[in-house]
């Protein structure tokens, strides 16, 4: 299976390294250069206990990653993997989720066919149908 995952960070690099590692194609789309240059040289951007043997193995190869939304129109499905971070009155900021959906959306949009997207982040119950 083709899949895409929005967000590198700890929750999109480590399930992205676990999905290649279980044979599927992955691409992981995220607004950090750096961290896109890491990921398809094979180096972890994070520290998580394995995921650097992970990504040693697959990196730039059977997992990549982007910052070019469209690639989404060559997988399957798209993992959202959005920090959610707390606001000073403990609600949550929705900011980069937000942003990252309309990405998504818009590249989406150019796609035939139909695409399932899951969202990941934390989100308060009715987010993915009002915001997503």
């Amino acid at each position: 299976m083709h899949i895409s995952i929005v967000g590198s960070g700890y929750v999109g690099t480590t399930v992205a390294a676990c999905l290649a590692d279980d044979g599927h194609e992955v691409t992981t789309v995220d607004v950090d250069e750096e961290v896109v240059a890491a990921i398809n040289e094979g180096d972890a951007p994070i520290h998580e206990p394995g995921l650097d043997d992970l990504l040693a193995a697959y990196g730039g190869d059977r997992l990549r990653a982007t910052t070019d939304y469209g690639a989404v129109r060559g997988t399957d499905v798209t993992f959202i993997a959005l920090p959610t971070p707390a606001r000073e009155d403990g609600s949550i900021d929705l900011d980069v989720v937000e942003a990252g959906v309309r990405s998504l959306g818009d590249a989406l949009a150019g796609k035939d066919g139909s695409h399932v997207v899951a969202v990941k982040s934390t989100v308060i119950p009715g987010t993915t149908e009002e915001t997503v």
